[in-house]
């Protein structure tokens, strides 16, 4: 089944259903989008919920013409604008392919009626955004309490594919300084490496 990955990742341990396994895979749909392609755009209303198959994406705020990135996504991993898809509220955020990406979706409407259907997927549907939640939280903790230093060197240890994915001043600006200082702190880590055992 090519959605395997994504309907594991949403019902979880009613995967063995296959009625809702059935179901599920008629509902998904697959989108390519290109590189610097717009997924989601500020004001728009989030009407899927993703799944990355192969690429990458980030969602950013805008603030002053400058894309400020807040998370990363590569593959086998949900895109959920939160706020906007449950709610149908404008979103506040855009989301943008930052590589040639592949996505499986599924729309609110598809979701909400196979909650109806099958009612025990909201406890799956909760661990998953559970997990995001921690996430963020995780992600805003350690934005308030290392050094810019430790914020690129856990970075470089947690998520290695966002350096090596990413344009640098989305990098920089993912950890909250200036390129100029993302530069310094990557020069001198690389010193540190070549000195080093």
């Amino acid at each position: 089944m090519k959605n395997d990955l994504f309907i594991r990742t949403l019902v979880g341990d009613h995967y063995s259903d296959k009625a809702l396994r059935d179901e599920f895979n008629a509902l998904i749909k697959e989108k390519t989008f290109k590189n610097r392609q717009i997924i989601l755009k500020p004001g728009e209303v989030a009407k899927y919920m993703w799944l990355i198959i192969t690429g990458w994406t980030m969602s950013y705020v805008d603030k002053a013409d400058k894309k400020i990135p807040y998370v990363f996504h590569g593959p086998g991993e949900l895109i959920i604008e939160v706020k906007s898809f449950f709610r149908k509220a404008p979103s506040d955020v855009a989301i943008q392919a930052i590589e040639k990406t592949t996505l499986f979706c599924i729309s609110y409407d598809d979701l909400f009626m196979l909650l109806k259907k099958y009612p025990y997927l909201y406890e799956s549907l909760i661990d998953r955004l559970e997990d995001l939640e921690v996430s963020v939280q995780e992600r805003l903790i350690q934005y308030l309490s290392l050094s810019a230093e430790e914020r690129y060197a856990a970075l470089l240890e947690e998520r290695p594919e966002i350096v090596l994915k990413a344009p640098v001043e989305y990098v920089a600006a993912y950890l909250g300084f200036s390129r100029k200082t993302l530069n310094r702190i990557r020069d001198s880590h690389r010193k540190s490496r070549r000195r080093s055992p």
